[in-house]
């Protein structure tokens, strides 16, 4: 499985928007892109679908060191959590 290591400077307020989270991690190309995913009800993050396009990732979701990421059926991203 790909991953990608989110610098900690990155949440804002201890969290990140799913939006930003897909850009960084190459998931969407575009955040209109990562919205009309969210939108469409084809992202889902550690087995939850998101289906609001303002949903934030705490600090506290990558406790166990990564969240997983989901984009449709079949593609799959861990995002890890840097210093």
């Amino acid at each position: 499985m790909p991953s990608t290591t989110i610098d900690a400077g990155l949440l804002t307020d201890g969290a990140i928007s799913v939006i930003d989270l897909l850009v960084t991690t190459g998931l969407a190309p575009s955040k209109g892109e990562a919205r009309r995913l969210i939108q469409q009800g084809g992202i889902t993050v550690d087995d939850q679908k998101i289906e609001e396009v303002t949903a934030l990732i705490t600090a506290s979701d990558f406790e166990k060191g990564h969240v997983i990421l989901r984009k449709g059926k079949k593609v799959y991203h861990k995002a890890l959590l840097g210093s």
